[in-house]
């Protein structure tokens, strides 16, 4: 993938500081995260696209990662707020509240929380 540094500046602080120590036009190898939902990140970052109800309701927890993982917060919280609405069941409350603590999700701690 292909990004430009004033963009990623902005919109995902800790992804910009990766290209930073970079000389323009090397690839910086990116570990940890599928290339789909790499894909997701940056297309919020471009476009402010959130993907469909669907994809963040299964990919919620791989998006709120990578989106803590590159600071964009836009992203983190779109991820959390779905996770939030329509994926906590009495089977996965007291594994999200681990996951929310992890990564200072609030809402979703909040929301977890409230199953018990």
């Amino acid at each position: 993938f292909y990004a430009h540094r004033p963009i990623l500046s902005g919109r995902a602080p800790a992804l910009a500081a990766l290209a930073d120590v970079c000389s323009p036009g090397t690839a910086i190898p990116i570990s940890d995260v599928r290339p789909d939902i790499f894909r997701l990140l940056l297309r919020f970052i471009y476009g402010g696209e959130v993907p469909g109800e669907d994809v963040l309701k299964e990919e919620a927890r791989n998006i709120i990662r990578a989106a803590d993982r590159f600071g964009c917060a836009g992203f983190k919280l779109a991820a959390e707020a779905k996770l939030s609405t329509v994926g906590i069941t009495t089977e996965n409350a007291s594994e999200l509240i681990l996951f929310a603590d992890a990564t200072n999700c609030a809402m979703l701690k909040e929301a977890a929380m409230d199953y018990f």
